[in-house]
């Protein structure tokens, strides 16, 4: 309640409000290009976070595990597209230090969720993020192997480069497929942007308080769904 009341501008940093294309394939549903969404998959893939200071990932009461240190982004996306999240189910195989988990979301308005988290991957395997999108009248796909958040062009400098290079969404809809580049605009000078507009201006940054709260609250249910072995019901 104190921080709902100071007189500053307070934003959680969630990223994907302002990464592409996480950013445009919100736009493409709220425009219908597919379509009334039907469901949404998400996968976030990492090795073992070991650079954290004291190791500090690996302390649950601090860091909350894979749910709140990867699929909290995710959630955090997911509940910023649909109406509130209502239940949650999920599970975790843990290895010592590793874990890889997935949990369900159930939506208030049908839509139902898959968040796939992992601090179990190889180390030598890159950073992986994917999203799948489907709709009532086409799907939309996309998936990056990079830990980089912005376009990047090859050495050449031609097109060809750098059509290769540049992550895509992949679109089906109706008899038609297309090919879209992400933004080269990166997310975190987006986000930086957009908290010293707030600041400026003294408007709402893109991501609230009571937003992020509910994220957190999410991801909690997520480790409470595994620790009892039952569906989460909220409030």
């Amino acid at each position: 309640q104190e921080i709902k009341t100071a007189d500053s501008i307070f934003m959680p940093g969630h990223i994907l409000r302002y990464q592409e294309p996480y950013t445009s394939i919100k736009q493409y549903l709220e425009d219908g290009e597919i379509g009334d969404l039907l469901c949404i998959s998400t996968r976030r893939l990492s090795s073992l976070p070991d650079w954290g200071s004291n190791n500090w990932f690996f302390d649950q009461r601090k860091s909350g595990g894979v749910f709140l240190d990867l699929a909290i982004h995710d959630i955090d996306w997911i509940n910023w597209l649909v109406s509130d999240v209502s239940s949650v189910s999920a599970s975790k195989s843990t290895d010592g230090l590793k874990e890889h988990g997935a949990v369900l979301l159930e939506c208030e308005d049908g839509v139902s969720c898959t968040v796939e988290a992992s601090w179990a991957q190889p180390e030598n395997r890159p950073f992986v993020t994917s999203l799948e999108v489907v709709g009532t009248q086409g799907t939309m796909r996309y998936t990056d192997g990079t830990a980089n958040f912005e376009a990047e062009t090859g050495d050449s400098g031609t097109q060809e480069s750098e059509e290769k290079s540049a992550n895509k969404i992949e679109v089906w809809a109706g008899d038609e497929s297309a090919l879209i580049r992400r933004s080269s605009i990166d997310a975190w000078k987006r986000q930086m942007l957009d908290f010293m507009e707030s600041i400026e201006n003294g408007t709402s940054p893109k991501t609230t308080i009571d937003e992020s709260i509910r994220a957190v609250e999410i991801a909690n249910a997520a480790n409470n769904s595994v620790k009892k072995q039952q569906h989460i019901h909220l409030q």
